[in-house]
């Protein structure tokens, strides 16, 4: 009997490192990831909330782990032998997201233990509703002009917006 229970902590074991080792699992950390990395170059700041969002985003899906920030990679069971991975992976994750934003935001959302928490509590807090953001839009459209900037630098500003 205990020979069966082995074998099945065996097989467990073999099950999960097969799903860690292969770079397409959304368990699968590089040897370069580390706690330490910035994944965006612009800091959030609140008022660039869009433009960050975006690009982390874009960093989060290129090392494949947007999974632990749009909730489609739920927390596994206790018992479960993916808990142990599944911890590892959000809290890299969320060090990512501290390290890519103002010192002020970053000391309030230290303490939450999600990367889904703590997406959702920036998307709350950051993210406008469409209203407001159709606004502020049409807005800088109005305030915008060409005056002495070239066509090129005059496009570029219009598509910044």
């Amino acid at each position: 009997m205990a020979s069966e229970q082995e074998s099945s902590v065996l097989h467990q074991n073999l099950s999960m490192e097969a799903r860690t080792d292969t770079t397409s699992s959304p368990f699968y950390l590089h040897p370069s990831d580390n706690p330490g990395l910035i994944l965006v170059s612009d800091l959030l700041t609140g008022d660039n909330f869009h433009t960050w969002q975006r690009a982390m985003k874009t960093g989060l899906r290129a090392k494949n782990k947007y999974k632990f920030v749009d909730g489609s990679l739920p927390r596994p069971l206790s018992s479960s032998p993916e808990e142990e991975i599944w911890d590892k992976c959000n809290s890299m994750v969320i060090s990512w997201i501290l390290n890519s934003e103002e010192k002020e935001i970053h000391h309030s959302i230290a303490f939450i233990e999600s990367a889904e928490e703590i997406w959702r509590e920036l998307q709350e807090r950051f993210g406008q509703s469409d209203v407001l953001r159709i606004y502020q839009l049409e807005r800088d459209l109005a305030l915008l002009q060409q005056g002495d900037l070239s066509v090129a630098t005059y496009f570029t500003r219009l598509k910044i917006l």
